[in-house]
């Protein structure tokens, strides 16, 4: 809702209240458009944490955590293909 009386022609408050009208009309559409493209690009970015990962290797402690399934096996094992433990 939109009101204004700058002057006393009903015409001209008319069209300032349709112009006001629209200018908050186009400033909520575009911020609806900035929080749907915020939050897609929080989805994507992640949290930092290693959920986002499948596996860890660790040669040096020849180590090869499963983040999906929660194992840990010898990165010597994993690469000779025994994916379990």
């Amino acid at each position: 809702m939109v009101h204004a009386q700058f002057g006393r022609s009903q015409t001209k408050n008319k069209e300032t209240a349709l112009r006001i009208l629209k200018s908050r009309l186009i400033e909520e559409n575009n911020k609806k458009s900035r929080d749907k493209q915020n939050k897609d690009r929080r989805k994507q970015v992640g949290r930092g944490s290693r959920g986002g990962h499948i596996r860890t290797y660790d040669v040096k402690k020849d180590l090869v955590i499963n983040h999906v399934t929660g194992r840990r096996q010898s990165f010597k094992r994993f690469t000779k293909g025994h994916l379990e433990t």
